[in-house]
């Protein structure tokens, strides 16, 4: 694989070079206005990198705007990531918090049982009491 060019490379290659679109004419490429602007003659013509040399201007543009979209997607993650990671420091800063109330809801959900378990044995007795009394102290 080739090495990559960087944007300042293909950035200064396109500053100094004639604006496109180029066109291409058999071997010969010429700049926007063919009556006026010979950019090169391919050597090798018919092989075809004639193409490749007509389409440089619109390569480098695609380049740079892909290279632009790419720095906006990577800016994008970056600002989720540190939106992500705030989210989690509040939970965490709020961890102990909600970890102390827990605690003490299943205090407060024991002593209501309890409490609740002596409301039972209480009605069992009234219960009994009633049923005794209305038996006149005898079993049903």
């Amino acid at each position: 694989m080739t090495d990559r060019l960087t944007r300042e490379q293909i950035e200064g290659l396109v500053e100094g070079a004639t604006p496109g679109p180029w066109q291409r004419n058999g071997s010969h490429i010429y700049g926007p206005d063919p009556d006026r602007l010979l950019i090169c003659q391919a050597m090798d013509y018919p092989a075809r990198s004639d193409n490749l040399i007509a389409a440089a201007p619109t390569l480098a543009a695609t380049a740079l705007a892909l290279m632009d979209e790419r720095d906006s997607e990577r800016d994008a993650a970056a600002r989720r990531v540190k939106s992500l990671s705030e989210q989690v420091q509040t939970i965490a800063d709020h961890h102990d918090e909600v970890a102390a109330k827990l605690k003490a809801s299943e205090a407060e959900n024991e002593r209501l049982r309890e409490a609740l378990s002596q409301t039972d044995q209480y009605q069992d007795f009234i219960h009994l009491w009633g049923t005794s009394a209305l038996t006149g102290g005898r079993p049903s």
